[in-house]
């Protein structure tokens, strides 16, 4: 009954006529499970005020010490009344690329949907039917076996190294994903493309269909991604139908890098929006070179397209073990982050938040207030 009483939350009017949630969630990110023991972690989280845990289930069934991790996390939080999130990440597979490199997306400029100096960062094309099915699969597995409050749906766009986004930088000159053999043959089939004789390599095709069809095939990619997440959604309601659901969104507004997050990440928040019940943009201040302040803008945007208050994830920590995020900054940014009409904030990450004493009294003053 908790969890759908959240769905209905009283609202209140701003000065901007916005409407804020009454209530408001204050979540925490892990990338993994901690190590044990975890009891005093549980009880670390209670007593600083969190309310809800998003931690990714990636080796549940794969590595027996993580499963039990896993399960003994979600039981413990239940206890203290702290709402689980399974964290999927749905197109990022470099794995599945390594074994199969033909599932990798290829940009409007010939190259990989993947970054070169980071081994893990690599997008399977989300147009990909068999692997659009076995991860649907994999990620309802996931939550039959751990029987989460909520399912966090992350890296589920067509790829783009969004953190290495330059603030007003153009549209036109991040790499479009995706110009894959399989996509092209896509764009014949479903969108009655039919690229003209002397259209040539890869590079050229995509060049018409910019210059051509650009909105057609950006609705197109949309459809690709806000598919996923209804399909993903259904099949993981029929385990649990009082689910909700989770989107991590990318952090830039409507109109920024030339419509980027529906033309580039294929992020369309007004057909997602019917699936979703929590959008949660990205906005990592720091290693976006933004002032801490910016995340309302962004929440703002996000909720005058959705009609939903946004959880907006938060940086506490910096974007390498070498760079840090000062205490009044990581102030600043919660508060603007709690600002309505967000619904509260995500803070990345917990594995490092927990250890950092003034962080930690910082967030507790904020809640207090």
């Amino acid at each position: 009954m908790r969890r759908r009483a959240l769905l209905f939350l009283p609202v209140l009017a701003n000065a901007r006529g916005l409407a804020a949630p009454s209530g408001r969630e204050v979540a925490v990110k892990m990338l993994s499970t901690p190590p044990p023991p975890l009891a005093p972690v549980v009880e670390q989280l209670r007593a600083t005020g969190i309310t809800s845990v998003f931690c990714r289930a990636d080796n549940l069934f794969t590595d027996p010490d993580a499963g039990r991790g896993l399960r003994e996390l979600r039981k413990l939080l239940a206890e203290a009344g702290i709402k689980f999130y399974i964290t999927a990440p749905v197109f990022l597979d470099a794995e599945a690329i390594e074994k199969d490199p033909g599932l990798a997306g290829i940009g409007h400029l010939g190259n990989p949907s993947k970054v070169t100096d980071l081994k893990w960062y690599g997008f399977v094309c989300p147009a990909r039917p068999e692997y659009r099915k076995r991860r649907i699969a994999g990620i309802v597995g996931q939550v039959g076996e751990l029987r989460p409050d909520g399912l966090s749906l992350d890296f589920i766009r067509y790829f783009v190294h969004w953190e290495r986004v330059k603030p007003g930088q153009p549209g036109d000159s991040i790499e479009r994903f995706c110009f894959c053999d399989h996509c092209l043959g896509l764009m014949n089939t479903e969108l009655g493309l039919r690229f003209p004789a002397g259209a040539g390599p890869r590079q050229a095709k995509a060049a018409w269909v910019h210059a051509n069809h650009r909105e057609a095939w950006t609705a197109w990619k949309c459809d690709k991604i806000t598919s996923m997440v209804r399909d993903t959604t259904a099949a993981a309601r029929k385990v649990l139908p009082e689910l909700r659901i989770s989107l991590h969104g990318l952090p830039w507004m409507e109109r920024e890098h030339d419509g980027g997050r529906r033309v580039i990440g294929g992020q369309d928040l007004r057909t997602l929006a019917p699936y979703v019940d929590i959008f949660g943009p990205m906005c990592y201040f720091q290693m976006l070179g933004r002032p801490p302040e910016w995340v309302h803008e962004v929440v703002v945007d996000y909720f005058r397209q959705t009609g939903k208050p946004p959880l907006p994830s938060v940086q506490a920590s910096g974007s390498g073990r070498d760079v840090t995020v000062a205490a009044e900054a990581f102030r600043r940014h919660l508060v603007a982050g709690l600002e309505s009409p967000s619904l509260g904030v995500n803070i990345f990450s917990w594995d490092r938040l927990r250890s950092d004493a003034n962080k930690l009294k910082v967030l507790r003053e904020v809640l207090a207030r």
